[in-house]
């Protein structure tokens, strides 16, 4: 996912209030945000070029609906082994993850 992250500063000279935003990108392990949601980020290894960040919560949803907790995820526990990550995925309720496009992340529907 990617994730956006707003914040403001005060030009030096013509004191102006600037937006900028910091782009972080995230790994998703059961792909459950969707665009608009408000996430918890958690510093991991790097786990490619630019992700560095896994989603530790989802706070919000953007449509209204109870985020799922508790949060599953695999990257936040240590020395997890595949057989362990399958039986927290089955008592989540989560479905079987398939091969497919990426999920946009909070505030920005472009490319992932």
């Amino acid at each position: 996912v990617v994730v956006n992250i707003p914040w403001y500063w005060r030009h030096p000279k013509y004191q102006r209030i600037v937006l900028k935003r910091t782009r972080l990108f995230a790994h998703d392990e059961f792909d459950l945000c969707s665009v608009g949601d408000m996430v918890r980020l958690q510093m991991v290894r790097p786990l490619s070029k630019k992700k560095s960040h896994v989603v530790a919560a989802i706070l919000r949803r953007e449509d209204g609906s109870a985020p799922p907790s508790p949060f599953p995820n695999v990257h936040l526990s240590r020395n997890v082994w595949p057989e362990e990550a399958e039986e927290a995925r089955v008592a989540a309720g989560l479905p079987e993850r398939v091969a497919g496009p990426g999920v946009e992340g909070r505030l920005r529907g472009g490319a992932q």
